[in-house]
């Protein structure tokens, strides 16, 4: 029963750690190509 629990735990922390892993890729790519675009304006 703790093993369960242990993995859900686990899960929800990695799936926690995945998205915010995505939204800083994402948010770091959107900045940088913001920045050469407003560089070209």
């Amino acid at each position: 029963m703790k093993l369960i629990m242990f993995l859900k735990c686990f899960y929800f922390c990695y799936s926690l750690l995945a998205l915010y892993t995505i939204n800083y890729i994402c948010i770091q790519l959107f900045i940088h190509k913001h920045l050469v675009f407003t560089k070209y304006l």
